[in-house]
């Protein structure tokens, strides 16, 4: 994901990062990875990103911002799959990178997740 600093007087710099990732050569897979998944489980991803759940509750959240925070998921879980592998294959990475996906959006409808962070919504 694209870093930039923000810094306050009273602050360090911090990284602050977008939601969009990068154009590598990695997005081939997330483009693959995200073929895979319905639209069930792209809507549940997209939802692991706060700003994106909150506009998505309050009905201000359009498909192609959905799409964007569902992919920055995605290139999370290839990211992690290719520093712990990283003399195995892409078709490996996006391999472990869908099932570790699936297992933590299955999970998160499991556990009711969105419904726990709506207990801290103070809007």
């Amino acid at each position: 994901m694209g870093a930039t600093t923000v810094a306050t007087e009273s602050t360090p710099a911090i990284p602050a990062y977008t939601a969009s990732p990068p154009k590598t050569k990695g997005t081939n897979s997330i483009d693959t990875i995200f073929r895979h998944l319905s639209d069930e489980q792209i809507e549940i991803a997209a939802r692991s990103s706060y700003r994106y759940f909150v506009s998505s509750t309050n009905g201000n959240a359009s498909e192609e911002d959905r799409d964007k925070h569902a992919k920055a998921m995605i290139f999370r879980y290839l990211q992690a799959e290719q520093k712990v592998h990283p003399n195995s294959p892409s078709e490996q990475w996006e391999a472990a990178a869908l099932d570790k996906m699936k297992k933590t959006l299955a999970f998160r409808v499991e556990k009711n997740v969105d419904d726990i962070r709506l207990c801290f919504d103070k809007t």
